[in-house]
């Protein structure tokens, strides 16, 4: 219905028997009463389900009534709409009558939610014809008043999140905006002649572009208003119901992409002003392929799709002609991984979907140079992570049906691909690090490898290897694994001079590697695996740079190796010739931390409880170090900080004695003094303080008995964060250091026998900070942290308080003293 937007299908609309002045008026009088029936008809239906069955007839035929009005008035609101869209294309915007500035779509649009529910697909798509048609408008060919109107409408309604919401107009949303980029077609000249109409089919014009280098855009193409619209196209919810009419739509994009992908590359060869507009459009073809897929059904009466054959070798050689462009690259990737997951969702129904895509992949694996390597590699790599994801999701038949089973048709193409790039990948990794384009080929080289071994890695774990043959096929791989890494690990070992991108693409190799350690192990020795995770985990760190995908590898070797893992690591980080340095005791500690929250047997309990005392020593000299920077001082005190929590819920690798936790509440108390809070930012005095209340919080909630025999330590420290509390400014993080200061105060109620006398050193300095001048926001963020101390006093303490005060501070204390009887002292039931 889109070519009735134009000819003489839009003049019958013209003289509608209704004079133009009283148009608005009527229209909008009928969206009156539509919405007066749409309340009436939702009462009758809640009437009608709390009659008797004898009631309900009528009811029922009241409601009937309501709704045949309620669709005759939707029916004449939008004939009186449509008036002005074919008055506005028989005048060509030219009009110049007061009556256009009035937009008879502005009603139609407001009322898009009730209308819709009494009207049928024809008026929704009239609706989506006017939306495209005034989305589109170019400013430098139409400069009407209603056609302003008419885009400013349409864009306040795109731009409404409610307008997607709508089922029933979703379904037609997508229909009616790809028949509009039909208009594309109308743009194409090929030897100055038109190529088709837009109610032609396109198939035949992708088959006369092929080949073709005289291939343009016509003087009168509309590509702003393309772009425009298939940007709203690309990030629209899709609700697609019926699987022919998805599969017509996406047969249509596909067949745009490759004449846009044409004329897009010979305007960007000829510095055409409309290049990158026609770039836009191309990624945003291929963004709605890529979104049309997964909401597509093949029937089982038709299991063949002709116009998904050569989707893939299409989207690839699009992929390759434009690895200039990364947008390009990423949508064409998406949207074979895409059809990937159809196909392995319909390979009951035809198995020789995923037979024919996993044909057309390896083709492109054989396509490897030196120069045309990158792009393919990053459509090799995304696809066969799509697969490891599917895997583990468990998306896969494992078992045979009537034909092989997926997963083995997936691990005989992974395979295939890894004997084709094997050669090809080893070159490129042995050029590393000579020049920059160098490192970029062989980063691309690597993460293809990281995702063929962690499929393969990942088969023996869940799928026993009973067949002979796919037993020898993955032991063939052990090879491979083992020289990649040797060309990795020895390349590293040799200096820094490799480009951050290769360095990241080693970080996610070492970490695929871990993630299936019974693999590994088997082509490489756990120590050398262990060794390499360590110096490249070490040499991040001394760069100041966090790597979660190490860690992540560390702590999976550690779960999975057992006694003889936690032996390498601790004799790799313990024993240097050359010692600790400030740097080294940092990451010592954090190897440390990682140690004790992975370690998962008795064993590697045992043997690291013999050195906690060591590792806790090194980590405590990260509180004494002043020479590195505020943001380094910052970072070393919350690792101290999530370390020693960690430990002190481990009871059994370590139990802290009284001396020591005296040791560490006093190593703290410097870092809250004046000076330095003064060197620190907001963000860092902050970190710095939730630090300290997590490590005190922690030896309350744990060590509250060796806590008796040394409070004055614990209360020094405790007063330390009172003033520097205090002492800091409401812009400086003072609420949220308040906040954490209340939560540990609050853990000292349950010993108030103990500490009570130890309270009346903290009131007292919160009364002298009283009595100098306090800011009101302070005392408000304050209050909870002194209710909670005053919780803790008896009668004893409150008298000693009123005895140690002057008649000011007793004046200025009293209000808060009554305002905790009040409000949060705690009087018992009734």
């Amino acid at each position: 219905q889109s070519s009735a937007i134009g000819g003489n299908c839009l003049e019958k609309f013209c003289d509608i028997g209704i004079p133009p002045p009283v148009r608005g008026s009527l229209q909008r009088l009928a969206f009156h009463r539509i919405h007066q029936l749409h309340s009436m008809i939702y009462f009758c239906n809640l009437r009608e389900n709390e009659s008797q069955p004898s009631d309900i007839r009528g009811n029922h035929s009241s409601s009937q009534e309501l709704m045949k009005e309620a669709k005759m008035l939707v029916d004449l609101s939008i004939y009186i709409a449509c008036s002005q869209l074919s008055m506005q294309y028989k005048t060509s915007c030219d009009t110049t009558d007061e009556s256009s500035s009035e937009s008879l779509w502005s009603p139609v649009a407001q009322s898009l939610s009730i209308w819709t529910q009494y009207s049928d697909s024809f008026q929704i798509e009239i609706f989506f014809i006017w939306f495209f048609t005034a989305l589109c408008q170019n400013q430098r060919f139409c400069s009407g008043v209603s056609a302003q109107v008419f885009r400013i409408d349409s864009l306040a309604l795109a731009r409404d999140a409610s307008f997607y919401s709508g089922g029933m107009v979703m379904q037609l949303f997508m229909k009616v905006g790809i028949q509009f980029a039909g208009r594309f077609f109308d743009s194409i000249e090929i030897n100055g002649i038109p190529s088709v109409k837009v109610g032609q089919e396109s198939y035949n014009l992708t088959t006369r572009l092929a080949g073709k280098d005289d291939v343009k855009l016509s003087h009168e193409n509309l590509i702003d208003s393309l772009s425009t619209q298939l940007s709203f196209l690309v990030s629209a919810p899709l609700e697609l119901a019926f699987c022919n009419e998805n599969l017509n739509l996406l047969g249509r994009m596909i067949s745009l992409v490759v004449p846009a992908s044409q004329v897009t590359k010979r305007a960007l060869d000829a510095h055409d002003r409309d290049g990158p507009k026609l770039l836009d459009v191309l990624r945003s073809s291929i963004g709605i392929i890529t979104n049309l897929l997964p909401k597509t059904l093949i029937r089982s009466s038709d299991p063949y799709a002709p116009c998904l054959a050569n989707m893939t070798s299409q989207l690839s050689k699009i992929a390759i002609g434009f690895r200039f462009d990364d947008g390009v690259s990423f949508a064409c990737s998406d949207a074979i991984n895409e059809y990937l997951s159809l196909c392995i969702d319909h390979h009951e129904k035809n198995a020789s979907m995923l037979v024919e895509l996993y044909t057309q992949m390896k083709s492109l694996a054989c396509d490897i140079a030196d120069d045309d390597f990158s792009p393919t590699a990053l459509l090799i790599r995304s696809f066969i992570r799509r697969i490891n994801i599917l895997d583990r999701h468990g998306s896969f038949a494992r078992t045979a049906t009537l034909t092989r089973s997926c997963y083995e048709l997936c691990m005989d193409f992974v395979l295939d691909v890894q004997k084709r790039i094997h050669s090809g990948v080893l070159r490129h990794l042995s050029k590393a690090g000579s020049r920059l384009e160098n490192d970029k080929v062989a980063a691309n080289a690597l993460l293809v490898q990281s995702e063929i071994f962690s499929f393969i890695g990942n088969y023996p774990r869940t799928t026993p290897v009973t067949n002979l043959k796919r037993k020898v096929q993955v032991e063939e791989s052990w090879v491979s694994v083992r020289a990649v890494f040797d060309i990795v690990t020895n390349e590293n070992v040799q200096g820094s001079h490799f480009s951050s991108e290769f360095t990241n693409a080693t970080t996610y190799f070492l970490a695929a590697m871990a993630a299936t350690p019974g693999y590994t192990f088997q082509c490489v020795s756990p120590s050398k695996v262990l060794e390499s995770i360590l110096s490249m985990l070490a040499r991040s760190f001394a760069c100041g740079q966090e790597s979660p995908l190490l860690d992540a590898a560390l702590c999976s070797l550690i779960r999975n190796f057992g006694l003889p893992g936690t032996k390498i690591v601790i004799t790799h980080v313990l024993l240097k010739p050359e010692g600790c340095n400030r740097v080294d005791s940092a990451f010592v500690t954090k190897v440390f931390h990682l140690l004790i929250t992975c370690a998962n047997s008795q064993d590697q309990h045992q043997f690291i409880s013999g050195r906690c005392k060591t590792f806790l020593s090194i980590s405590m000299g990260l509180l004494r170090d002043r020479e590195c920077d505020m943001v380094q001082l910052a970072a070393n005190i919350k690792l101290f900080s999530k370390t020693l929590t960690t430990l002190t819920s481990k009871k059994e690798l370590l139990l802290l004695s009284g001396r020591e936790i005296a040791m560490i509440c006093c190593a703290m108390n410097p870092l809250l003094h004046y000076d330095v809070a003064q060197k620190c930012d907001a963000n860092e005095g902050s970190s710095i303080f939730k630090s300290c209340c997590l490590v005190v919080a922690s030896l309350i909630s744990h060590y509250p008995k060796q806590l008796y025999g040394c409070p004055s330590s614990l209360f020094s420290l405790l007063l330390a964060l009172l003033s520097h509390i205090l002492q800091t400014d409401i812009k400086n993080g003072m609420s949220q250091k308040a906040l954490e200061y209340a939560k540990v105060c609050e853990l000292l109620i349950p010993h108030k026998d103990i500490f009570k006398k130890h309270v009346v050193g903290l009131i007292l300095r919160y009364i002298t900070a009283l009595n100098d001048g306090m800011n009101p926001s302070t005392k408000s963020k304050i209050m909870p942290s002194v209710y909670a101390l005053l919780d803790m006093c008896s009668d004893f303490e409150t008298r000693q308080i009123n005895a140690m005060i002057d008649v000011s501070s007793k004046t200025l204390f009293a209000p808060v003293f009554l305002s905790y009887r009040k409000y949060y002292q705690y009087s018992g039931q009734a």
